[in-house]
Parts: C-alpha cells; sequence; structure tokens
C-alpha cells in the first residue's frame, strides 16, 4: 500500500510528523472542547480548574463535613457569591434588556 503525506493547504510542501501532530491535538481539543460544552449545556455538569488554595478550602469544607462533597462545597460557595452579588447581577440583566431592546428597535426601523 503506497504511503500518503497529509498537505496543508496553505503551500504544496507536505507536513512533517510534528506538524501533523500539532494538527490532530488541535482537532481533538478542539472537538472535546465542544464536547464538554455541549455536555454542560445538557447536564448543568461543568468542568472547573481551581487552584491550589481554593481546593485546599474545599477539601477542608469536605473534612469538617460542612458539605459532603468538593462539588457541594463549590455549589454553596457559588451561590454564597451569587447572593452576595445579587444587585450587580439585577444591573447586569437590565443592561442585557436594554441591549435586547435596542437591537430589537434597530432591526424594526
Amino acid at each position: 500500500m503506497p504511503e500518503t503525506t497529509a498537505t496543508p493547504q496553505s503551500n504544496d510542501r507536505p507536513m512533517d510528523f510534528d506538524e501533523f501532530a500539532r494538527s490532530v491535538y488541535e482537532v481533538l481539543r478542539d472537538a472535546t472542547l465542544a464536547t464538554l460544552r455541549a455536555a454542560e449545556d445538557i447536564t448543568g455538569t461543568m468542568v472547573v480548574r481551581v487552584d491550589e488554595s481554593t481546593l485546599a478550602s474545599l477539601d477542608q469544607m469536605v473534612n469538617s463535613q460542612v458539605v459532603q462533597s468538593r462539588a457541594d462545597g463549590l455549589r454553596l460557595l457559588l451561590q454564597s457569591g451569587l447572593k452576595a452579588e445579587k444587585s450587580l447581577f439585577e444591573r447586569i440583566r437590565a443592561t442585557e434588556e436594554r441591549i435586547r431592546e435596542m437591537k430589537k428597535n434597530a432591526a424594526s426601523s
């Protein structure tokens, strides 16, 4: 069976292995990220990276039985933060509504 070589669209020179591997990596990475975003939208589950300090705090919450899991701890902290910043989110919602209204008015004119 003859050996085939992938050729980039920008020129006629064959890809070397490193370019090919990087290209495959980028395609797989993009597909994985798209799949994770779709799963987040469907299930409400998110993949979140946290620093060591945050992880230690979550572990402290679990170890002291404030929550049953890191996920529960993170959920509690997020909910607390959203409540604490309620007025900020109200302003954001009002701004979004004004933007929607302006787009609607612009589209109808």
